[in-house]
């Protein structure tokens, strides 16, 4: 699941700009990543398949916990668990991109064509 989750935030950082979910700060904020993981989450559980509802579960929930923190610091410079996440989310690129590289070696595309 974390290798999903982390294909889902590298995704993101293409699509938008690297850890701009970071930026989110507010109570709106909060809410739109509360309604999103459960939108996601009723997706994954009638088993829709268009995209990974399971990662988007995660990433919402992981974002609304991030702005929670900050919401109850009051300022995003002392929210403790931002170098954590930093961290994680590092963590999470660096399985991604170890994910492709693993992928261009010749015994992953035997398994790529049909």
């Amino acid at each position: 699941m974390l290798k999903r989750w982390a294909i889902h935030l590298t995704s993101g950082a293409k699509k938008y700009v690297a850890r701009n979910w970071m930026k989110a700060s507010g109570e709106a904020e909060y809410e739109r990543f509360r309604e999103s993981a459960f939108r996601h989450f009723m997706q994954w559980y009638n088993g829709d398949r268009d995209e990974d509802h399971g990662a988007a579960v995660f990433f919402n929930i992981n974002g609304a916990e991030y702005v929670r923190g900050k919401l109850e610091e009051g300022k995003e410079e002392h929210y403790e668990g931002y170098e954590a996440d930093r961290q994680r989310i590092e963590k999470a690129h660096r399985i991604k991109d170890a994910i492709e590289r693993d992928r261009k070696r010749p015994f992953y595309r035997a398994f790529d064509h049909p």
